[in-house]
């Protein structure tokens, strides 16, 4: 099996565990939303579900660390997930954790696994819908422990017309690389959603625009980001079933203007392109097939941040 050469990143730092879900969920039940009610009937509900896919990456990479072999490779995806929301009435609790697992078929040094975990509260007052919703992530490379991430988000959303929906959210996140403690970073984010309903959730779109300060160990990695991001959502009969299409655009800008780049003597300047496919078509009320087609144009003057790939992929769910 042909072995490629792992980027250059110095081994260092353990494996973070569990417990920053721990610390979300004392966040959320404790310090966001108020006991509701008594009189108020809840309702909780658990759902579930698998997803298998299989795909092709014309170029793998590990955006994180800008880090590309120029080569292509197919893989295989496998996800398992579960969520559970209680409503009571006003007030709405969720909590979720999923684990996926993509695994290429040459380049297993690659392989990756993603555990999220999620819990949110959420409360209306009024027309205002208030949420507080934290994060756990763990990102494993070839099964050693690579990326973990701790988020907190506060939002505020409402409907200011019929077909109109905007959304307003701060995030803070604190990041932390085990094979190179320089890029740890923390990052304040500050964003906005706006979403326009033609045909209620059968047809709408929506732009999101978002700046961000990453400040990391290192300067070198320390960054100004701004994104935006504009989706065309559809439904409609195909097959006899309803199925879901989105386009998608996104466009990122990073500047790094804390310090010199040492690689190439300027400070590094990213600008990045990326397109998406979605396309989702049930078989019945438990499968479904899907199809996604995703495209990165990465550029910068920085020669290992600039690349481009592009993702073929089709998969099935169950839930349940």
């Amino acid at each position: 099996m042909l072995k490629v050469k792992r980027p250059d990143i110095p081994m260092s730092g353990s494996e973070r565990n569990i417990t920053g879900v721990i610390f979300c969920g004392s966040v959320l039940l404790f310090t966001v939303v108020q006991p509701a009610n008594a009189q108020e009937k809840s309702k909780l509900e658990w759902s579930s579900d698998l997803e298998a896919s299989y795909g092709y990456d014309s170029n793998v990479s590990v955006d994180d660390v800008d880090f590309s072999i120029s080569q292509g490779d197919q893989f295989a995806n496998f996800k398992v997930g579960g969520r559970m929301e209680l409503d009571r009435g006003d007030e709405e609790y969720t909590a979720s954790l999923s684990v996926s697992e993509k695994l290429y078929d040459t380049f297993d040094e690659f392989d990756g696994r993603l555990t999220l975990a999620r819990g949110s509260a959420e409360k209306k007052v009024g027309r205002y819908t208030l949420d507080m919703t934290g994060r756990y992530i763990d990102y494993r490379l070839d099964n050693e422990a690579f990326i973990d991430m701790y988020q907190l988000a506060p939002s505020i959303s409402w409907f200011p017309t019929k077909r109109v929906f905007l959304r307003f959210a701060y995030q803070y996140s604190d990041e932390s690389f085990d094979r190179n403690s320089g890029r740890d970073n923390d990052r304040h984010e500050f964003g906005g959603t706006a979403y326009y309903f033609m045909n209620g959730i059968r047809q709408y779109v929506s732009a999101r625009l978002q700046y961000a300060e990453e400040g990391a160990d290192d300067d070198e990695f320390s960054n100004d980001e701004v994104r935006f991001r504009l989706a065309y959502h559809q439904r409609f009969k195909m097959f006899g079933k309803e199925a879901r299409l989105k386009l998608a655009y996104r466009y990122l800008t990073r500047d790094f203007d804390d310090i010199i780049n040492p690689e190439i003597g300027e400070k590094r300047d990213d600008d990045r392109h990326r397109y998406e496919i979605e396309l989702e078509v049930p078989i019945n009320e438990a499968f479904s097939v899907s199809l996604d087609l995703v495209s990165n144009d990465n550029q910068s003057n920085l020669p290992s941040a600039d690349y481009r790939h592009e993702v073929y992929q089709i998969g099935v769910k169950y839930e349940f």
